[in-house]
């Protein structure tokens, strides 16, 4: 009788026991190195997108050298680093103490949807500014084109980039 339950005892603790989660490492990626850095401040960097699911991407980018207490605007944009500067979205800030931006992309500012498929076909590019306003505003420190443009030649020079244009919704 002991070993009968015993064996149902054990049976049930097995039969209980399931796999609650396992490891995704089959998400997709795709990274960008800075094509442009601004050599006056010897920045270099990344850009990494990364599918959390069918509707939102994970943008991960990373620049150093940056200074604590300093954040740097960052957008993606439409067309190449040389051509259109066209805002698509206002991305967060890169943290001058961390090096590191990171927003979750679902949608562009016109509200298209953009997801991992559509990022592979997407014609744009990634800047990251000196600061938010003033003259800061026009120095770019790193830009990237991403997409389809990826792999274009990125212009070496500052005065070969595209100003960007402030988005939509600021005055």
């Amino acid at each position: 009788m002991k070993t009968l339950s015993f064996i149902i005892f054990s049976l049930l603790i097995i039969a209980s026991c399931t796999k609650i989660s396992e490891s995704n490492n089959s998400a997709k990626t795709s990274m960008y190195a800075f094509s442009y850095t601004n050599q006056d401040y010897n920045i270099s960097g990344k850009a990494t997108f990364t599918e959390i699911d069918n509707n939102n991407l994970n943008l991960l980018i990373e620049v150093s050298p940056t200074a604590e207490g300093l954040f740097h605007p960052t957008h993606l944009h439409f067309g190449k680093i040389d051509g259109e500067g066209k805002m698509a979205l206002v991305l967060n800030p890169v943290d001058g103490k961390t090096g590191k931006s990171e927003t979750v992309i679902s949608k562009l500012g016109d509200d298209t949807l953009f997801n991992y498929d559509r990022l592979q076909s997407f014609d744009g590019h990634i800047k990251v500014h000196l600061g938010d306003d003033g003259p800061d505003y026009d120095i770019i420190l790193a830009a990237v084109n991403i997409g389809n443009a990826a792999g274009t030649t990125a212009p070496e020079q500052a005065g070969d980039i595209t100003v960007c244009q402030k988005p939509l919704n600021d005055d």
